[in-house]
């Protein structure tokens, strides 16, 4: 059986952290919807 981190790795083939910085650059900016926003306590 393949692991998450396999099937990840094996996904991205070899993409780059500048890539994936690509594409969230076209995501819009927008609140999260209510009960998705993170948690206050996180660093």
């Amino acid at each position: 059986m393949e692991t998450a981190a396999d099937f990840l790795r094996r996904r991205a083939g070899d993409a780059s952290e500048d890539d994936f910085a690509k594409v969230l650059d076209k995501v819009a900016v927008k609140s999260p919807h209510p009960g998705d926003e993170l948690p206050s306590d996180r660093p």
